[in-house]
């Protein structure tokens, strides 16, 4: 399905036919050892997400752009390695609701492609930022 570059702007009357909302972390390995009880930690980043994503306007399809968010130590001194993200893309149906669907996207240093679809649920809690125009930079 394409999606119109539009999508993110509301409408002035009515539900937008389109809504777009993103969560995003950082991953951070776990520690090695006996008493690990969790291989990694998702920590949230959506926020760093947000302050960097523009979307272009020479496209007739909605594009986003962002700049991945620097790797931090854990409290281990170990550094994340890996981006995920999850967008969610909501369509309006004839009945008033919206139907979801939700891929989860993960970015790892040895990625041949930027980014990696993947079936696996996240390993965190998802908190679901919803994009709006005009809230980003166009």
């Amino acid at each position: 399905m394409t999606v119109p570059a539009d999508s993110l702007m509301e409408p002035l009357e009515g539900d937008a036919p389109h809504r777009v909302s993103i969560a995003a972390w950082r991953v951070q390995p776990g520690r090695r050892g006996m008493f690990s009880l969790k291989p990694e930690t998702w920590v949230s980043c959506t926020g760093a997400i947000l302050v960097s994503l523009e979307q272009p306007v020479d496209t007739d399809h909605l594009q986003l752009i962002f700049t991945p968010p620097a790797h931090e130590k854990t409290r281990h001194g170990i550094r994340t390695r890996e981006l995920s993200l999850m967008v969610k893309l909501e369509t309006l149906q004839e009945d008033g609701d919206y139907t979801a669907s939700v891929y989860l996207l993960k970015v790892t240093p040895d990625s041949q492609y930027p980014l990696t679809p993947i079936q696996e649920p996240p390993e965190a809690e998802v908190t679901w930022w919803q994009l709006r125009q005009p809230f980003i930079t166009m």
